[in-house]
């Protein structure tokens, strides 16, 4: 009987005219049947729609003008680093020349200190006064007889002394130039040394930026990307 009772008041709620609000302005065919608030919220739901839809498209503008800067900056950087290394490989290379430019100047120099010392060697004579000839010394008899007449000394002593200083004095200038050399070498040595790093990290970093540079921008939220918001329909 509960069930016959059931059944039958279902059967009349089914069969009720429905509810109409006349004093609606939207006729909307089957929402004619909910209440002026809820055809309110849908009207409203249909602007946000069209709202979000018009922000979608905006965005889709945005991040495609934005990937257009984003590879136009990363085409200029690449270019700048590739410039750079480059001038590095062109400045190791000058280095290179310049550093041995250097050691061929310290070897002609180091020859030619080993050349003034030997002949400064010669012109000082022997250690010893007893390694003299005779016919060397210049206290023979026969130099001694012709210096006692007035005006008649013999220069060869006095200009032996003045070629060993000069020889001295050009060796020590010798010796200061090719420390220099030598200090020149190794500051050229160092930053051959460094350009060659600098050279190889630039390259690595564009090898890395060419490996890198395939993004693809994600819209958070909702994780679509940018192929994908491409193929939605513009409404």
């Amino acid at each position: 009987h509960k069930e016959n009772l059931q059944s039958t008041r279902h059967i009349k709620a089914f069969s009720a005219p429905p509810t109409r609000f006349h004093n609606s302005q939207h006729q909307n065919g089957f929402l004619d049947v909910l209440t002026p608030t809820a055809i309110a919220i849908l009207n409203s739901s249909d602007l946000s729609i069209q709202l979000s839809q018009e922000i979608q498209r905006e965005s889709h503008a945005m991040i495609k003008e934005l990937q257009k800067q984003q590879q136009v900056i990363h085409d200029s950087v690449n270019e700048c680093l590739t410039q750079k290394v480059a001038q590095t490989v062109t400045l190791a290379q000058h280095l290179q020349i310049n550093s041995g430019e250097t050691s061929l100047t310290l070897n002609k120099s180091t020859r030619l200190l080993k050349q003034q010392e030997t002949s400064l060697g010669y012109t000082m004579g022997p250690i010893s006064s007893r390694d003299l000839f005779v016919k060397e010394r210049l206290d023979r008899p026969l130099v001694k007889v012709y210096q006692t007449h007035p005006g008649t000394d013999l220069p060869e002593g006095t200009h032996l002394i003045d070629a060993g200083n000069l020889y001295s004095d050009s060796i020590s200038v010798t010796q200061r130039n090719i420390a220099l050399l030598k200090l020149a070498r190794k500051k050229l040595s160092g930053d051959l040394r460094d350009k060659k790093i600098a050279m190889e990290l630039d390259s690595n970093i564009v090898r890395l930026r060419r490996k890198k540079a395939d993004h693809r921008w994600v819209l958070q939220g909702n994780g679509l990307t940018l192929q994908k918001l491409s193929s939605l329909p513009n409404k």
